[in-house]
């Protein structure tokens, strides 16, 4: 990208989107899924730009890997904690912990669907 600095840049946050649907800002031809948010000193803009645009911007090869692969277990985590096993409770609940948390789900029945579809009809 004309006018921007390439070099001495700092990263300011990254963010995974889901899917590659934004272009790195650096080449402006790469479709990017982790955006590393770049910001240098002498430029007021903060630049999205991928992995490989901010190791030359800032640099480093190492900790802009390092920050994607941390972005992509995290992820990952998100993406299977609904898969991993559920344990039934002794009042027959699934239920789940992580991080001193416990989650429970239960099963919609109809009657309750019914309770709530005529509850928002009535209001």
């Amino acid at each position: 990208m004309p006018g921007v600095p390439h070099k001495g840049s700092s990263c300011v946050d990254i963010d995974e989107l889901g899917e590659p649907n934004e272009t790195c800002e650096m080449c402006e031809a790469r479709e990017i899924r982790y955006v590393h948010y770049m910001q240098h000193p002498d430029h007021r803009d903060i630049l999205g730009v991928g992995c490989i645009g901010a190791e030359h911007m800032e640099e480093d090869t190492i900790r802009p890997r390092e920050r994607e692969k941390r972005l992509r277990s995290l992820a990952g985590r998100r993406k299977s904690w609904a898969r991993r096993q559920w344990k039934i409770s002794a009042k027959g609940m699934a239920a789940k912990r992580r991080a001193g948390y416990r989650c429970l789900g239960y099963e919609a029945t109809e009657s309750a669907a019914t309770r709530s579809a005529s509850s928002i009809s009535s209001s």
